[in-house]
């Protein structure tokens, strides 16, 4: 199985991944909205970690490219964002 981590933290990036280690899930990850559609379109993963403020956007609009992918990755939306 495969997972997308999009942050753009390179910290926290790296907490989550070496959190998701241990589980056999092959890893990836994106830093911009950009990179992510282009991975999703590339891995189609099955689970995506995925942060909202973005530095070229907001991390929602990958919804949009999630609607071609099946089957359809389990999606966990997170922020530091206080609203």
């Amino acid at each position: 199985m495969k997972a997308l981590i999009v942050e753009d933290s390179t910290t926290l990036c790296a907490i989550y991944e070496a959190y998701l280690k241990g589980t056999g899930l092959e890893i990836s990850s994106a830093t911009t909205v950009q990179d992510a559609r282009l991975a999703i379109r590339q891995l189609k993963p099955d689970f995506i970690l995925l942060d909202i403020e973005l530095p070229d956007g907001n991390g929602l609009e990958l919804f949009e490219v999630l609607d071609n992918v099946r089957p359809a990755p389990v999606v966990v939306v997170m922020t530091g964002h206080g609203s």
